[in-house]
């Protein structure tokens, strides 16, 4: 399993971004942790009015071996 979480800025900065790697399938997913070293910017969230926003994201993967 891999947690990435990262938090996008109102401006479109990507801060905190951090990748935790668990369990034997772990290997397989090096590359989710290559995420935070290219990402530096993305398009900002918007709320109601549109206007730009701070949002912290958490993606969850899982990779099953059988």
């Amino acid at each position: 399993q891999a947690v990435t979480t990262y938090t996008v800025q109102a401006s479109g900065d990507v801060t905190g971004c951090k990748v935790v790697l668990e369990g034997a399938a772990a290997t397989s997913m090096n590359r989710m942790a290559g995420f935070c070293g290219n990402t530096k910017k993305m398009k900002p969230y918007l709320d109601a009015d549109k206007k730009p926003v701070s949002r912290t994201v958490t993606m969850t993967t899982t990779i099953t071996v059988e």
